[in-house]
């Protein structure tokens, strides 16, 4: 074979090659150690929010080429299909991921990113790579159902993108439907998890019901943990805020003024109180773990509040539906909106909520993104060493 046709070979095998020829681009991200707290149990299949160029929120990380090319960037579809996450830079060893929202125009894109075999490190830091640039790509490859795992039961994003306001991201498919006046969150703007934006569950006017239905959600058999983010402007007495409760069993999270309640009930009640949490004018994470049969924590951004009182047991309410805010007309309204609901049908460690907090309230930090990388094929067809060199050609 002659060198000339051995080239032409080599070429060719490098444009078949996905690592060379699909994906134009790649960026590395690169997870801080220190922003995560694997303490209290392993961190398997953490769902990592990467995402930048927003105008507002916690996502406003400048990262170039974003946009599609028709708009002066290098992403080729305009739903964003070919942004891809994997573990290596060949882009060959795909992530599961969901991408949440993407602006073609200005590159504003916001994904959910997890590992479903390896758990992330709190003592060394954790790189994939993000790649894109496939002009290939017409349809979705992304898998958002696998992003979470088995034990959330409800996850809610209250985006009015592409996923729509009241879907359901797990594979319960439990997805919510707003009623009442001030339900549909529009006076409240953007949501600021990630600069989702608007129509994140708000109740305003008078009272909004947001209500999906979770199978296998079983209060009795188990133990539980309920997060979401929320911002009011002014604070209103005992109103429900999420709840999966009727007929005076199960739970529900309410709030009295500036103290937060959670609360089980199987015939009578009993509740946990954090007193004097719940800020005005400013997302907060909170998040509500059932952690044994009379006992639980409250967090807010990702710290164990001092707490009064304790749980009961709750009963058996697996056949009613998990609502939002769900009140009726005797309620006062809640001033604010939510963004970011889950429901786990376990106890989420005070490490992984932690680490949440760490991700979604500060993505820059949390995680350090490499610069764009250009085609790697010119590397490859005109780097002396395995083209031109001695040891490969001759």
């Amino acid at each position: 074979m002659t060198k000339q046709s051995l080239l032409l070979s080599v070429l060719l095998c490098c444009l078949s090659n996905p690592a060379f020829a699909s994906y134009s681009y790649i960026r590395s991200i690169t997870v801080n150690a220190a922003q995560v707290n694997n303490n209290t149990g392993s961190l398997t299949q953490f769902p990592i929010l990467v995402c930048g160029n927003s105008s507002a929120g916690f996502c406003t990380a400048s990262v170039s080429g974003m946009a599609t090319v028709a708009n002066g960037g290098h992403v080729q579809n305009s739903s964003g299909y070919d942004i891809i996450f994997s573990t290596d830079a060949a882009c060959s060893n795909k992530l599961n991921w969901e991408i949440e929202k993407y602006v073609a125009t200005t590159g504003e894109f916001e994904a959910w990113v997890s590992n479903p075999s390896t758990p992330l490190s709190g003592t060394s830091n954790t790189t994939f790579y993000m790649c894109y640039g496939n002009a290939a790509i017409t349809s979705p490859l992304n898998t958002p159902t696998a992003v979470w795992d088995s034990h959330y039961v409800g996850v809610y994003h209250f985006s009015s993108g592409a996923l729509g306001q009241g879907t359901e991201s797990t594979t319960t498919g439990a997805n919510v439907t707003f009623t009442g006046s001030g339900g549909d969150g529009n006076n409240f703007g953007a949501g600021y998890v990630g600069g989702i934006d608007g129509n994140e569950a708000g109740y305003g006017n008078s009272y909004g019901v947001a209500a999906g239905n979770i199978p296998a959600f079983n209060f009795t058999t188990g133990n539980f943990s309920v997060e979401w983010w929320q911002t009011e402007n002014a604070q209103s007495p005992q109103i429900p805020v999420l709840q999966g409760s009727y007929n005076n069993v199960g739970w529900y999270v309410y709030e009295n003024g500036a103290d937060l309640y959670f609360t089980t009930q199987n015939g009578g009640q009993a509740a946990l109180i954090a007193s004097g949490i719940i800020p005005l004018n400013t997302w907060a994470l909170f998040s509500t773990v059932k952690t044994g049969s009379t006992t639980g924590l409250i967090y807010k951004n990702g710290v164990s509040q001092a707490t009064s009182g304790s749980l009961q047991n709750p009963g058996n309410d697996t056949s009613d539906t998990f609502s939002l805010a769900s009140c009726g007309n005797s309620c006062s309204p809640i001033f604010g909106a939510m963004d970011e609901a889950r429901i786990s049908n376990i106890a989420r460690s005070g490490g992984w909520i932690t680490t949440e907090y760490n991700n979604e309230s500060a993505p820059a930090s949390f995680y350090s993104m490499g610069s764009e990388t250009a085609p790697q094929t010119s590397s490859v067809i005109a780097g002396n060493s395995v083209i031109a060199g001695n040891s490969v050609i001759n």
